[in-house]
């Protein structure tokens, strides 16, 4: 009995944290406040070099974008709907609601400081027909004066794709 719940906290394990192929590159975590977090690649257009990215949660998609070699944009952040959505989603979120629509009500927009997501793309990249990078997770969950409920870089790994 010990080893069958061994080997199914083992697969657990592996399901949810890497899974590369040629086409495609996963990576999960389990982040604070939003469960199972995911950023998924895969190539988009092989003849332009494009990878598309996209971020779940509980597989339930917040943000996509397609990424093309030697782009100097690098950083891509779920936008304010999806952030409304996924406070609403989130039983430990959904608590800062009342300061989150005063933010809306104040400054027409939630601040980054305060609410955001975004994956960043960091060593990029492009040799021959190959594309490489690492991906970091930016979370700033509800950061009012002096404390936030969370806040952290979390790497999610490095992928490599070839054309």
């Amino acid at each position: 009995m010990k080893q069958v719940i061994f080997f199914i906290l083992i697969s657990l394990f592996f399901s949810f944290t890497y899974c590369q192929t040629n086409n495609n590159w996963k990576r999960c975590a389990v982040i604070p406040g939003l469960n199972v977090t995911c950023i998924d690649a895969q190539i988009y257009n092989d003849i332009n070099n494009e990878l598309s990215f996209s971020f779940t949660l509980d597989d339930i998609e917040y943000l996509n974008f397609t990424y093309q070699a030697n782009q100097t944009t690098n950083q891509y952040c779920v936008d304010q709907i999806s952030l409304v959505k996924i406070m609403n989603n989130s039983p430990s979120l959904e608590k800062y609601e009342q300061q989150i629509y005063q933010d809306i009500k104040l400054y027409h927009v939630i601040p980054s400081e305060n609410y955001s997501i975004c994956i960043d793309l960091v060593d990029v990249q492009e040799e021959n027909d190959n594309l490489s990078g690492c991906v970091n997770l930016l979370t700033t969950l509800m950061c009012f004066e002096n404390s936030c409920f969370y806040q952290n870089s979390n790497t999610f790994g490095c992928f490599s794709f070839s054309f």
